[in-house]
């Protein structure tokens, strides 16, 4: 099942993501569409629909998709840096690469080079977003989702071992249904619908 509201028609698309190929909204802002099969089917009006897979729209931060691909070695024309299943993005890069990357001007024409300081900047700041509504090892699985191997381990090495978290979880054998979780407070819940969403 997938519900659109008004401000989320746009244009489908399927683009190279640091986990593998992922689904894409564009519209005004760019959107992740992320499949979930946690239900077995859907009750609708009179109905019942078998298949209870529901996809969840999230806004996303179009340069977690460009890091991947940048280099710091030489300046490259945006084209030549992204594949051409990127062409309906290019203006939303132009507009936020710099975040990252450096620009060089010349013969009217623009070129852009990773810049390691501000990319490591920008990642160790979506981390710091995240912090405040989840545990260190949740924030650094939540963005390193959305790095590649490179970025994913140069992160690991910035915020220390997240593993005692997990083997906690593992260790833990409570049914879950005997557990209370407190429900994320209005903040929280804002703060991690727009982590993915473009920086202001």
């Amino acid at each position: 099942m997938i519900v659109f509201g008004p401000e989320c028609e746009g244009q489908l698309i399927t683009l190279p993501h640091p986990t593998g190929q992922s689904q894409f909204l564009l519209s005004r802002d760019l959107y992740q569409i992320q499949k979930h099969d946690s239900c077995s089917s859907w009750i609708v009006e009179q109905s019942i629909h078998s298949d209870g897979s529901f996809y969840i729209i999230t806004p996303y931060n179009v340069l977690f998709l460009v890091l991947p691909f940048l280099t710091s070695d030489k300046f490259l024309e945006l084209d030549q840096i992204v594949p051409e299943s990127f062409e309906p993005l290019l203006k939303m890069i132009e507009s936020k690469i710099e975040t990252i990357a450096d620009k060089l001007l010349e013969c009217d024409l623009i070129f852009y080079r990773l810049n390691q300081k501000k990319a490591e900047e920008w990642i160790l700041s979506r981390y710091e977003l995240l912090k405040p509504v989840a545990q260190q090892a949740m924030a650094f699985q939540l963005l390193s989702d959305n790095l590649n191997a490179q970025w994913r381990e140069w992160l690991q090495s910035q915020v220390g071992d997240t593993t005692n978290y997990f083997v906690s979880i593992k260790e833990n054998k409570e049914p879950p249904t005997k557990k209370l979780k407190k429900a994320p407070s209005k903040k929280q819940s804002q703060m991690m619908q727009s982590f993915f969403a473009k920086k202001k």
